[in-house]
């Protein structure tokens, strides 16, 4: 196979189909819109020209920022609807596009239906929140999903995944046991707002001894992690998911901050803009202090 085939097959990062339909679900305020805007800003994420939007909470600052963000790049539209009556079907969406439907369960779907099942014919890949699995139809929504995205569930629901997904390939209390050794030892941290607020603070609190470099990084960040799992026992954070999630924090503030600059703004709904602006907006340069990998480097 030549590189050409395998980089056309390829349209999105490596960890990714090449088309997605996708369902993302769990209950609310458990991180389903972070894990989409993770996955539209990572350069490692989602590949596309336009990105359009049904929702009924698009005044959420998580898509004012969404729309801040994408309306300053040449290049990339950004489209949002919150009536039902006004979403366009797929054949007047425009190509290597992604469509994100988020808390529209309760209305009609059968425009929904279409993009997931002729979406991939147009490049446009599909993006489905909900907090309730069983809620989401399962004529050519549930049936044609290809990616899931799946948060702590209760027994009702886990039932209707395995038995749309999994009941071929396991019995149903080897996957229960599956996804409970998931949820309990996971390490993967989907960082809820306060618990970002709390890693800033702390960050400012230490941001002398991450200056002096009189103590190494890596060990200020196993103490931050350390004092935010006795702020809060869900905190289970180490010192590398920390230090990662302030990288990315700091990579938002810049562009936001450079952003502001080419237009004369000086605001943004981006939730952190305003304690981040507090901490690095008199710094000359804002680069995380890196932490040391586990071979030194």
């Amino acid at each position: 196979m030549s590189r050409e085939t395998v980089r056309e097959k390829c349209r999105h990062g490596s960890a990714l189909p090449s088309t997605i339909r996708c369902i993302i679900c769990g209950p609310s305020n458990c991180g389903k819109t972070n894990i989409l805007l993770s996955l539209i800003e990572s350069p490692h994420g989602l590949r596309f020209e336009n990105v359009y939007v049904y929702s009924k909470s698009l005044s959420q600052p998580k898509y004012r920022y969404l729309e801040e963000l994408l309306e300053s790049i040449d290049d990339i539209g950004y489209y949002a609807f919150s009536n039902n009556g006004d979403v366009i079907p797929p054949g007047e969406a425009l190509p290597n596009s992604i469509f994100v439907f988020d808390d529209v369960a309760c209305d009609k779907q059968n425009t929904i239906r279409e993009y997931f099942a002729m979406g991939r014919h147009a490049s446009i890949d599909c993006f489905y929140l909900c907090q309730t699995y069983a809620k989401i139809p399962k004529h050519l929504i549930r049936d044609n999903a290809n990616f899931l995205i799946l948060f702590k569930q209760d027994g009702t629901n886990l039932k209707h995944i395995y038995n749309d997904h999994v009941n071929t390939d396991m019995s149903y209390e080897k996957f229960c046991t599956l996804c409970h050794l998931w949820v309990h030892k996971s390490k993967v941290f989907v960082w809820p707002d306060k618990a970002v607020l709390l890693l800033l603070e702390m960050y400012r609190e230490r941001e002398e001894d991450f200056s002096t470099g009189l103590k190494r990084s890596n060990k200020i960040w196993t103490e931050i992690a350390a004092e935010m799992k006795e702020a809060n026992s869900l905190y289970k954070v180490t010192g590398q998911q920390c230090a990662s999630k302030m990288s990315g924090l700091k990579r938002t503030y810049k562009n936001i901050a450079d952003l502001n600059k080419k237009s004369g703004n000086h605001k943004s709904s981006w939730a952190f803009f305003s304690v981040m602006d507090s901490i690095f907006g008199d710094k000359a340069s804002i680069n995380p202090p890196a932490i040391a990998t586990s071979d030194g480097q």
